[in-house]
């Protein structure tokens, strides 16, 4: 219909924009972008300020939903425009309170959306209804709307068929709505692809890594690290940080170490 297709016109022209900015961030251009997240993370908190740095004429907003992260990172947030919602779980233990909550959380970032004349979302997840009711709503409303989620098909646990077909109906409902879905690799992609993406386009959007972060160490909190750990300083080490799966190689770092360890101390 004339209606539909100038609904889809508008939709289209502002993801456009938006690409057309991330592309050509020096161009005079102006768009207002919402990412509603669960938890704030390093590599989130990087991003973001990366793309508000970066790209002229992008106006970022960051909606936290009040969750607690699960390591105690410390970050200075003061240079990005966020916004803490309280967190939909925080109170109460029952099944139906928490819906409840979920629902009015969802509803009062979409009145946010709203307010501030969004004009792209993009939503981290779809594991509760805070998220799958501010999907719903921007496309209510012809606001382009994006998933984001860092899920694999080999950490997809072994579940009941009951909860897999659920589990497929509710992704295959989310990315419905969506205008595209951004995964962080072939994995993930595989992973939406098995549960249904109902022809939604999916791009690869990794996590961006902080180099300065890693490579602008002073000596003295390495040496600082060293005392607390009791490490000889004068050692060449690698440190890995994360989960040790089969997934994630981690065999490989003692065939890296080696050529490492041979080197003369003075190089």
């Amino acid at each position: 219909s004339p209606a539909t297709s100038t609904t889809s016109s508008s939709t289209d022209s502002r993801i456009a924009k938006l690409v057309f900015l991330v592309w050509h961030p020096k161009e005079s251009c102006s768009v207002r972008l919402a990412v509603v997240v669960n938890v704030l993370t390093p590599y989130r908190v990087h991003l973001h300020r990366r793309l508000q740095e970066e790209v002229t004429g992008l106006d970022l907003h960051t909606l936290l939903t009040g969750e607690e992260p699960q390591l105690p990172w410390r970050m200075d947030v003061s240079d990005l425009k966020l916004v803490r919602f309280p967190a939909a779980n925080s109170a109460g233990r029952g099944l139906v309170a928490r819906f409840w909550r979920e629902w009015h959380l969802g509803g009062a970032i979409l009145g946010y959306l709203n307010e501030y004349r969004i004009d792209v979302a993009v939503v981290h997840g779809y594991s509760d209804l805070v998220r799958l009711r501010v999907i719903s709503g921007c496309r209510r409303v012809s606001r382009p709307v994006m998933l984001r989620g860092d899920s694999n098909i080999r950490g997809d646990r072994e579940i009941s068929l009951a909860r897999r077909l659920a589990k497929k109906a509710v992704i295959k409902w989310a990315t419905a709505r969506c205008d595209a879905v951004l995964v962080m690799g072939e994995l993930g992609r595989v992973y939406f692809e098995t549960y249904g993406t109902a022809g939604t386009p999916m791009f690869t959007v990794p996590c961006d890594v902080d180099v300065a972060a890693f490579r602008d160490v002073g000596r003295q909190a390495v040496l600082g690290f060293c005392s607390q750990h009791d490490l000889d300083p004068m050692r060449r080490r690698i440190i890995f940080v994360g989960r040790l799966v089969p997934d994630r190689k981690s065999t490989r770092l003692n065939s890296s170490h080696i050529p490492l360890a041979r080197m003369p101390s003075s190089a």
